[in-house]
This record gives structure tokens, sequence and C-alpha cells, in this order.
């Protein structure tokens, strides 16, 4: 069975999420929302509109409005932050309904969870598993149906790992710290970009890997990212 190329304690270290900033932003889109259409029903359609009583209940609906962004974000970030947490444990302790091992997963001698970037800053998370022909990306299954096709990435002597800077949007840089580069596998023509936990380490700890195994007599054909 592949061990586990990183601690879990690394991952648990790597959250970049700013989980106030996000009950904040949450609670503030919620509230807005609420805010607008109670304002609209009441100032626009209530009975009273024409003699100007419904504009008393402005301060009110604004409190009440004030009061659900709270209820709603922090609620809701806790949420999403244990969810996470959860999620994150059952890929690093391979649970079979979340994050099954490959079919052959006793070829594989180490294996490091990842995400794996596709254009347009899009990723998917999974397990990068090596082994003496290579590296193999298997997505776990939270990701749609159309990206848990796994892929080759070898074979191991063509390896080179490189740090390229994340494409950062504004609703990304308001609710991550600054973000660690992204690792860049390069394999033959192709390449393939990577998020792990303190990418410099890793990358050490991928290339110490690489010396250790020797190349596999049966390879399996590489699949092109």
């Amino acid at each position: 069975m592949s061990e586990n190329l990183l601690p879990f304690a690394a991952y648990q270290n790597a959250t970049t999420i700013r989980w106030g900033r996000m009950a904040l932003a949450a609670g503030l889109f919620w509230g807005l929302l609420m805010w607008i259409v109670a304002i609209t029903f009441t100032i626009g359609f209530g009975p009273a509109n024409r003699a100007g009583g419904n504009l008393r209940l402005v301060p009110v609906i604004t409190g009440i409005c004030i009061l659900g962004a709270a209820l709603f974000g922090i609620p809701w970030t806790c949420f999403i932050r244990w969810s996470y947490a959860k999620n994150l444990r059952r890929v690093y302790d391979r649970d079979p309904s979340f994050a099954p091992a490959p079919a052959d997963d006793a070829r594989f001698r180490y294996r490091l969870p990842a995400g794996y970037y596709f254009p347009a800053n899009k990723n998917s998370g999974g397990i990068l598993y090596l082994s003496g022909w290579g590296l193999t990306f298997q997505p776990h299954l939270r990701n749609l149906p159309a990206r848990r096709e796994p892929f080759t990435l070898g074979p191991l002597h063509s390896l080179r790992f490189n740090l390229v800077p994340h494409e950062v949007n504004f609703v990304s840089r308001l609710l991550n710290k600054p973000l660690p580069p992204l690792v860049e596998i390069t394999f033959e023509t192709a390449n393939g970009r990577f998020s792990v936990p303190q990418p410099q380490e890793t990358i050490k700890l991928l290339e110490a890997a690489i010396e250790e195994l020797s190349e596999s007599t049966f390879p399996p054909p590489v699949t092109k990212v």
C-alpha cells in the first residue's frame, strides 16, 4: 500500500481561506439581498405607501436584515469549514467512498493529495500516486463525472518540477491569504499544474522519492494533460 508523502498536519497548516472574511462576505450578500427584496415589496407595493407610512418600516427591515445576515453568514461558514476539514481527512485517510485508490495501488510507493489546475484557474481535487514509472493523478469522487478520469505523467526520468504563480482573481484575493505557488510538473512535451502544501519542500521530497524508485519494466501508456 502506498504511503502519504506528507503528514496530515502539512495540509491543516496549508489552509489559505480567511474564514472570518468568508463569513462577513456571505452575511453581507445574504443581508443585502434580503434588504433589497423587503424594501422593494414594502415601499413599492405596501398598502400605506401613498401616505408614506411604509418608510417607517425601513429601520425595522434594516435591523431584521442585519440579524438575518449574521444568522446566515456565521453558521454557513462554520458548515463550510467543517465540511472542508472532513473531506480533507477523508482524502488523506483513503476513504473508498470519497477517494478510492487505483486498482493497482500495490504498485505505487507514495501518494500526495493535491489539486490539479485546469485552464481558467479551475481545479479538481485528488491524489498524485508515485511509482517506478511515473505519477498518476486520481481525482476524487466529489469532482464532476467528466473530471474523474485518472491520467499519468511520465515516464519517471522525464519529470521536472518548477514553481509557477497562481492566477488570482478578485474574489480569491479577497477571501484567501496570499496563495503559495503551484507546482508545475513537466514531462516529455506536456505539463500539469498542481497545488500542494509547502510546494518548495514538497518538490524536494518528490525528487528524493524519484531517486529512490527504479524504472518499472511494464510502464503504462502516458496520457497527455
